[in-house]
């Protein structure tokens, strides 16, 4: 890990463990989700690198959370209309560390299901000074199956952290994190990933787990590279009800918050362009994709 890396790594340890100081003080006790705890579970030290903190709270805390991270400086990341979201990405400019604010594990479909059995699965882990509230070996087993597939084509870290959980933990605990995926409503999710995976395969049938036929659209798109394409945006708004919900939806795609647009525009990187010429360049990366988008969407659908 290079020296860049690593400050990076103590400054989000930092940061993490100010906002779960302050959650504390507020009667919130919060629960760490990968960071040190992937890092002290499947790595040597230092040789895992995180750029962000990711923590969930029980939802009845969620607008709690939400208000002692605004008095530490923070602010939300606009959210889409209409669609249930897994966690909130909060950001302070003066640390340069993000917060993802989880009320579920993404791919889980309840939230309240979600935080009663996560917080039923919990152990303590030192970071410093302080001791923090993190999963277990089952819950971490089951969430970094469903972490990798989330972020399967965009996170090479993922993917390593499913083949190195795969090489060190014990098929009774796969077990347990099996029999959890399904009390969150993840089993597809669950199994879909690990059957892609040469020795999660070999655990399916160790376990007798078998991936869904067909496989559901939203995990194909996953699967297949294929959610940012604009065929999930496509699929997520055939899934709402109500002429006002899609336009809010359609809305929040087209004049999508400024700090989105910067971040997803290369030129913003190498050059201080207008905010108007990025939204030209944006809407004109929407138009490109429209008609791949649209083709891939159908070719899902049963």
């Amino acid at each position: 890990m290079s020296i860049d890396i690593a400050a990076k790594t103590l400054a989000v340890d930092a940061a993490m463990l100010r906002v779960v100081h302050a959650f504390r003080l507020a009667g919130i006790e919060p629960i760490l989700l990968k960071g040190q705890s992937f890092a002290a579970w499947l790595y040597d030290p230092g040789t895992r690198s995180y750029s962000d903190v990711d923590l969930i709270v029980d939802p009845r805390r969620e607008d709690d959370a939400g208000r002692v991270l605004q008095t530490l400086g923070y602010t939300p990341e606009p959210q889409r209309p209409g669609l249930p979201v897994h966690a909130t990405t909060w950001i302070q400019p003066e640390w340069s560390v993000e917060v993802d604010l989880h009320i579920r594990l993404p791919l889980t479909t309840d939230a309240s299901v979600c935080w009663r059995e996560l917080s039923q699965h919990t152990e303590s882990l030192r970071i410093g000074a302080e001791t923090i509230t993190v999963l277990d070996e089952a819950a971490r087993s089951m969430h970094v199956v469903i972490h990798a597939l989330h972020n399967s084509s965009k996170s090479i870290s993922a993917n390593t952290d499913l083949d190195r959980a795969l090489a060190v933990v014990s098929d009774d605990v796969w077990k347990q994190a099996a029999y959890l995926a399904w009390r969150l409503g993840a089993k597809d999710a669950f199994a879909v990933c690990l059957a892609l995976h040469p020795a999660g395969s070999q655990l399916c049938h160790r376990l007798a787990i078998a991936p869904p036929v067909p496989v559901p659209v939203p995990i194909r798109l996953l699967v297949e590279g294929r959610s940012s394409s604009g065929a999930a945006a496509l699929h997520d708004l055939t899934q709402l009800t109500g002429l006002w919900s899609r336009l809010l939806f359609v809305g929040s795609k087209i004049f999508a918050s400024k700090r989105y647009v910067r971040r997803s525009d290369p030129l913003a990187e190498s050059a201080v362009p207008s905010l108007p010429l990025l939204y030209v360049r944006y809407w004109l990366r929407l138009a490109r994709k429209a008609p791949g988008a649209i083709r891939a969407w159908r070719g899902m659908r049963p």
